[in-house]
């Protein structure tokens, strides 16, 4: 097995998915928002599990969420899963320890992160000054994250916000130089984000909230016009 890609894999797990085992029922899961994860959930993450495990995921649209399922059952796998550190049910955010030991690993595992729990911003005047952002409800997990990025000289801002009663950890990313150093070193595979970067890159800046069909369409124009 490809342990690079189970890294990335892993990410993408402690990001939006998670494992089930009990009753005789064993099942991954991976979630996204059914028109900005579309194409990323079809078109990697499912060849991506394809690839690592051997198996056909399931896909459907939730009836009343605006959400779409990858799900994939394997008594095998996931006892394997839960052997590497995940855990069946409520996600426990623990890094396997193979991860820790390359610098190709820790990119790849960042890299599942990053497509599935982080967002791509672009702020101040003109919406121009790029933020990678990221959200946990786990301290401990957000630190580690902070200083696993330390390994490709990103920094990383940690701030807590309380949330209905729960307490967020927030991981901000400043700066064209931070994502210069993103992009290089561990990257995106989640067109999401690499569409916003791409326009970002050809006009100078990202308008917020401009839908995932209309950046694909904005990226195939020759020339771009603002709404």
């Amino acid at each position: 097995m490809d342990k690079t890609k189970l890294a990335e894999f892993i990410g993408i797990m402690l990001g939006d998915g998670s494992i089930y085992s009990k009753n005789g029922t064993h099942r991954m899961v991976v979630t996204g928002h059914c028109e900005e994860d579309y194409d990323y959930l079809i078109n990697y993450v499912k060849p991506l599990i394809k690839e690592l495990f051997n198996l056909n995921p399931s896909i459907w649209k939730h009836k009343n969420k605006n959400a779409i399922v990858i799900a994939a059952h394997s008594k095998v796998v996931i006892g394997d899963l839960i052997n590497l550190g995940l855990v069946s049910g409520p996600k426990t955010m623990k890094i396997p320890k193979f991860i820790k030991t390359k610098t190709e690993y820790i990119a790849k595992f960042i890299r599942g992160i990053g497509d599935t729990d982080f967002s791509v911003m672009f702020k101040k005047k003109y919406h121009a000054y790029p933020v990678i952002s990221g959200s946990f409800s786990n301290k401990e997990f957000t630190e580690r994250i902070k200083e696993l990025l330390k390994n490709f000289d990103i920094k990383a801002n940690l701030n807590s916000r309380c949330v209905h009663g729960f307490m967020i950890y927030e991981l901000n990313i400043y700066g064209r130089w931070n994502l210069h150093k993103w992009v290089q070193y561990i990257g995106f595979s989640n067109p999401k984000h690499l569409t916003k970067i791409a326009i970002w890159k050809k006009i100078g800046y990202y308008e917020p909230h401009t839908p995932y069909k209309k950046r694909l369409e904005l990226l195939k124009q020759k020339t771009y016009k603002s709404s």
